[in-house]
């Protein structure tokens, strides 16, 4: 597993900073099933074909229809842990439930869909330690109630996105509304421009800025099946190097795998991917590492 490495000079953090870097984590367990969305002009998204699959071979595309509605619910479920020097800490984490309706769709003049979405509810279960239940619960509160809209094409790719966190959202959320809105706008995989048969491999590599750093993200995503409009895909997603970036600064580390199932035609997705977010971070009083695994659950509802 490789770094994205972070450009500022390395810091320890204080309580309100492990916070924000442990939501952090959090939303970023979101990625192997949500590509980030290019954020500026500058940055680039690329889908490279690795291998074609067997034949008969044919385009992969999304299809989509005008006025469809689909509920989903996410749920997640994570143990983090902390170490700073000798010190070693495993933080008891509530199940999280995020409840997010998208649609309905509409399609413009060049084929293209858009659709809305919406974060209906939120909640929390299984905790065992009061106190941080109630933080994560206070935290995850102002989701409720955040928006927006998407443009994307046949391929999965995002043309527009607006987005919008509800009004008294903690300033947490708000300083990761990027992570947040990447996740809402990449409900369905991207596509290879290339046609592609059973067993087929690309991969699709994305920049996602954090605060005060940037993670280059790679996804791999292996055609299992595609049986009439039924698909499901095997999915893999790790941090790749930036060159030039220095070797001892601040850095976050994805990896997940895990299995999709979709209907082409529908915003229907369910799965299951399992997930590991790491920050590692240099200061003088030694290296703090934090750490969450995360099995996470996609239904229709």
């Amino acid at each position: 597993m490789r770094a994205g490495p972070c450009t500022e000079a390395p810091y320890v953090p204080n309580r309100r900073a492990m916070r924000r870097l442990c939501l952090v984590l959090s939303l970023l367990c979101l990625l192997p099933v949500a590509n980030a969305a290019a954020q500026d002009a500058e940055e680039t998204s690329t889908v490279e074909i690795v291998e074609a699959g067997a034949a008969p071979q044919r385009a992969l595309r999304h299809r989509f229809a005008a006025g469809v509605t689909q509920p989903i619910q996410l749920r997640v479920q994570s143990q983090m842990r902390m170490t700073l020097g000798e010190r070693d800490n495993t933080v008891p984490m509530p199940i999280l439930r995020l409840d997010v309706t998208f649609g309905p769709t509409e399609i413009a003049d060049n084929g293209n869909v858009r659709y809305a979405f919406l974060v209906t509810d939120v909640g929390i279960s299984g905790g065992t330690d009061p106190q941080v239940d109630e933080r994560v619960q206070g935290q995850i509160a102002g989701l409720v109630g955040a928006h927006g809209q998407t443009e994307m094409n046949d391929r999965g790719e995002v043309v527009s996105f607006e987005y919008e966190l509800a009004e008294g959202a903690a300033p947490e959320l708000r300083q990761q509304a990027g992570i947040l809105r990447d996740s809402m706008t990449r409900l369905l995989p991207r596509f290879p421009e290339e046609p592609v048969g059973t067993g087929a491999v690309w991969r699709v590599s994305d920049q996602l800025n954090l605060p005060n750093m940037r993670v280059a993200v790679a996804t791999t995503y292996r055609l299992v099946s595609w049986q009439g409009d039924r698909i499901e895909l095997a999915v893999s997603t790790e941090t790749i190097d930036e060159n030039g970036q220095p070797a001892n600064a601040a850095r976050i580390e994805v990896s997940g795998t895990g299995r999709l199932r979709f209907e082409l035609g529908t915003l229907q997705t369910r799965g299951r991917i399992q997930t590991v977010a790491a920050a590692h971070i240099r200061g003088p009083g030694g290296e703090m590492r934090m750490r969450i695994r995360t099995r996470m659950q996609i239904t229709p509802r």
